[in-house]
C-alpha cells in the first residue's frame, strides 16, 4: 500500500502541499497545503468536495466533485475543462481545509462556499455550453464535430 493510502488508514488523515495546476487558483503548487481526511468511498462525499483519488496508472489527483451519482464521480480541477468520471472505490479522502501563508482555511467558511458555489456554476457551462458552442463554431467553419 503506498505511503499516502497507510497515512490514511492509520491517522484518518493527510497533509500534504499542492503539486500541479490543476486547482488554481484556488490552490497553488509551492503555496498551499491540504488537509486531507480519510472518505469511505461516496457516503460522505457531495457536489462541491474536493478529493484525493488515485487513477487507474497510479497518480494520485486532487479535484473537485462537480457530480455524485450511482456509485461514481464526475469530477474536474477548477482550472481544467475534461472531466473524469471516477468509481467512488479509488476515493481516498476529501479536503476539510488548507493553509495558504500560515492561516488555515476551512471548507465551511463562507468565502469558500461562496467560491465553490461560482465554481460549479462555471462547472456547469464548462461541461455544457461550452461543448455546445464549440459544435456550433465548427459547424458555422464547415467543419465536422468529433
Amino acid at each position: 500500500m503506498p505511503q499516502i493510502e497507510q497515512l490514511l488508514a492509520k491517522e484518518g488523515f493527510y497533509i500534504s502541499p499542492i503539486v500541479g495546476f490543476s486547482m488554481e487558483p484556488l490552490l497553488r503548487e509551492g503555496r498551499d497545503l491540504v488537509y486531507i481526511k480519510r472518505a469511505n468511498g461516496c457516503a460522505s462525499i457531495k457536489r462541491g468536495d474536493v478529493v484525493l483519488f488515485r487513477q487507474e496508472n497510479g497518480i494520485y489527483v486532487l479535484h473537485r466533485v462537480l457530480q455524485v451519482k450511482n456509485g461514481h464521480i464526475l469530477e474536474c480541477g477548477d482550472n481544467r475543462y475534461a472531466f473524469t468520471i471516477i468509481p467512488c472505490e479509488r476515493i481516498l479522502g476529501v479536503m476539510t481545509h488548507f493553509n495558504r501563508k500560515g492561516k488555515s482555511r476551512d471548507v465551511k467558511d463562507w468565502r469558500y462556499r461562496l467560491y465553490t458555489g461560482v465554481k460549479l456554476v462555471s462547472g456547469f457551462f464548462k461541461r455544457t455550453l461550452l461543448p455546445r458552442a464549440r459544435k456550433t463554431l465548427r459547424k458555422e467553419n464547415g467543419q465536422q464535430a468529433p
